[in-house]
């Protein structure tokens, strides 16, 4: 009887290309997960699946277990690498895009906080209508926060500290009169840091 019939055991397996590529796969495998390093887990994996494949014609009529086992170890492999390096290309392009969007907002906020006080001219009827507070501790006054929030930050200012009292002087050219004019506010500091008028004066308008 032929050795050949059918239902004869084949012969065992030639062994040494199936385990290294098993062993080229389960690296390839393991790095996979790791960005940057996954690069090189893809090399492994793909020497796995060549080996694999060698391994698969070497034992063609024989057992191919191991040889099977190290390629689809591989084929995993390079499956995950490419999953993986898909994910943290659109997480990278995504970070980039926000930190563009938010410097871009950044940026529009600057330019158009600096550039609020040349856009917006005082008049007559604004500056008349200016709540003055008490002389001596602003008290009633309109607050400065709400003047730069309209007119923009003032074109001069100082501040000076006396007594324990700290008193700014804020002048803004931005006005709706003759060339020069100017409005010169003063505003007394409070206790939650915040800056109420105390006093207003203009050159004319």
């Amino acid at each position: 009887m032929s050795s050949k019939e059918v239902g004869a055991p084949k012969a065992p397996e030639s062994k040494a290309l199936g385990i290294i590529s098993i062993v080229f796969g389960a690296l390839g495998l393991v790095m996979s997960w790791i960005p940057i390093v996954n690069n090189v887990a893809a090399i492994f994996a793909g020497i796995g699946i060549i080996l694999g494949i060698i391994a698969l014609l070497v034992n063609l009529h024989k057992t191919k277990l191991l040889a099977i086992i190290g390629t689809v170890l591989s084929v995993i492999a390079v499956g995950i690498v490419l999953v993986t390096q898909s994910m943290y290309s659109n997480a990278i392009d995504h970070a980039t895009k926000s930190v563009s969007t938010s410097t871009e907002s950044g940026s529009s906020k600057t330019k158009t906080s600096a550039n609020l006080n040349q856009t917006h001219k005082w008049t007559e009827e604004e500056y008349n209508s200016l709540a003055v507070g008490d002389a001596l501790t602003g008290q009633g006054g309109v607050s400065l926060k709400d003047i730069e929030a309209k007119y923009g930050k003032p074109n001069t200012s100082s501040q000076v500290t006396v007594n324990g009292m700290t008193v700014k002087q804020d002048g803004w050219t931005n006005i709706d009169g003759n060339f020069g004019s100017v409005v010169a506010l003063q505003f007394v500091k409070q206790d939650d840091g915040s800056w109420l008028l105390s006093t207003k004066s203009t050159t004319d308008f």
